[in-house]
């Protein structure tokens, strides 16, 4: 079954081939590295089965931990020790548990070699990078595959090759497995061109357990294939980079509309991954008092370093054009998690994104603007120093803005104006400067 991450869980029709095909291809790919396996993953998960083909084809040991054991604990961090395991397997989201707790384990107790990385797309946050500094991890394999393909891509990197970006690529298909990146009209897209992922060969499943429709939907025909063969919808997008290696950036329901541009959720996420002080982040769309669509970045903190606000708005405005920046930042204490460790987004904290952060308006001048600003936004309150666009405002707001402003303040404020100085407190200076808005004269005959 599905984790029902995306929805309701579904029964997959997998096929025996699909496993012979992936035991084959570990066989081949990983004997030569294999040590102790840890069974880390939930026997309800299918990367479980990896884990136990992995072990059996590779004639490594299968270390089972306890019923009791929760990733992310040192009791986890010293149970692999003890029990000397080099191979494990896991998301992203639990190996960034790992990370933090595996920190207080003796560098020389940990026999961790090799990591297998699926479910996710991996990036490399900090704590990742501190117990990849740490420990002896010699490689990162980062697999990716559906549950109704299984594993279909794989890139294996040395930890000292691994470049300081934040996305790591997924690699290159499997043996008898086929990726194809696609536009909505089911053509390739050119290299480094966003699209949609689709897989076929071995891997694909029959289709869901009692679910035609669904099935009909995700399993279509391959226009590729004269045989009949199948094409599996994975709802991902991505991209070959130059490389040929597959670049998966999350769901393709993750692309969303805002301001009139389309957005990749992943993009803004990996941008902002990567300042030192940021644990995890996770950014998403809601919408404002007034419908208005925001996005809103939800992120853990470093514990040893911390971070303002105000200081990750400054690092994303260097790093996102404008139509990509939240409008809020939101501190969690820990990102919500599926049991099978994956992203539960439905469980983030709906913030106030009218919420007074500063002082109120206090000049005429302010006060009208403010006004203008929650006639437009649909908020009830205003700050001084808090930008429109950080409210929900975006390009069209902001035109029907100036002109609200022009009728009421009998001021020109050009758009240029407006996205330069966007805060209460900054528009009130521009506006000692602007030039009145010219009345018609009438003519006396």
């Amino acid at each position: 079954y599905t984790s029902g991450s995306t929805g309701t869980p579904k029964g997959v029709l997998g096929t025996n081939s699909c496993l012979v095909n992936l035991a084959d291809w570990q066989a081949n790919e990983y004997s030569k590295h294999a040590s102790r396996v840890g069974q880390m993953t939930n026997i309800s998960f299918d990367v479980s089965i990896q884990e136990i083909l992995f072990a059996l084809t590779c004639r490594a040991p299968l270390a089972i931990p306890p019923e009791d054991t929760q990733i992310g604990t040192i009791q986890t961090s010293k149970w692999l020790s003890e029990k000397a395991v080099g191979n494990i397997f896991m998301p992203t989201s639990l190996m960034n548990l790992l990370s933090e707790s595996i920190q207080d384990v003796d560098a020389d107790d940990i026999a961790i070699t090799d990591i297998f990385q699926g479910g996710e797309p991996l990036k490399l946050t900090k704590s990742v990078r501190d117990m990849l500094e740490i420990g002896k991890v010699e490689r990162i394999h980062n697999h990716y595959g559906a549950c109704e393909t299984h594993n279909s891509t794989s890139f294996t990197a040395k930890v000292a090759d691994l470049s300081d970006g934040p996305l790591v690529p997924a690699g290159r298909p499997i043996q008898n497995v086929q990726i194809y990146v696609l536009d909505g009209t089911l053509n390739p897209v050119p290299p480094g061109t966003i699209g949609e992922i689709y897989a076929a060969g071995a891997g694909t499943a029959r289709g869901y357990l009692g679910r035609p429709v669904q099935t009909a939907e995700r399993f279509i025909a391959n226009p590729a294939d004269t045989t009949g063969g199948r094409l599996y919808r994975t709802g991902d997008t991505g991209y070959f980079d130059r490389k040929g290696q597959l670049v998966v950036l999350g769901r393709a329901d993750r692309q969303i509309k805002i301001n009139g541009a389309r957005v990749e959720l992943g993009e803004i996420e990996a941008a902002l991954q990567d300042h030192p002080s940021v644990r995890r982040i996770v950014v998403a769309m809601r919408e404002g008092k007034n419908a208005n669509k925001v996005l809103v970045a939800y992120y853990v903190p470093d514990e040893d370093a911390g971070i303002d606000q105000e200081v990750l708005r400054t690092f994303a405005r260097k790093r996102l054009p404008t139509f990509m920046l939240p409008s809020q930042f939101v501190e969690i204490d820990a990102v919500p998690l599926s049991p099978n460790g994956k992203l539960l987004l439905e469980k983030l904290p709906v913030p106030d994104v009218t919420q007074q952060r500063k002082s109120g308006p206090i000049s005429d001048e302010e006060r009208k603007l403010a006004g203008v600003f929650c006639d437009i936004l649909g908020v009830d309150h205003v700050g001084l120093d808090e930008s429109f666009f950080q409210l929900g405002g975006h390009s069209l707001l902001a035109i029907k803005a100036i002109n609200r402003i022009k009728q009421k303040m009998g001021r020109n404020i050009t758009v240029r104006q407006f996205f330069m100085s966007p805060t209460v407190s900054a528009l009130a200076g521009e506006l000692k400067s602007a030039k009145p808005v010219s009345r018609p004269q009438l003519v006396k005959n």
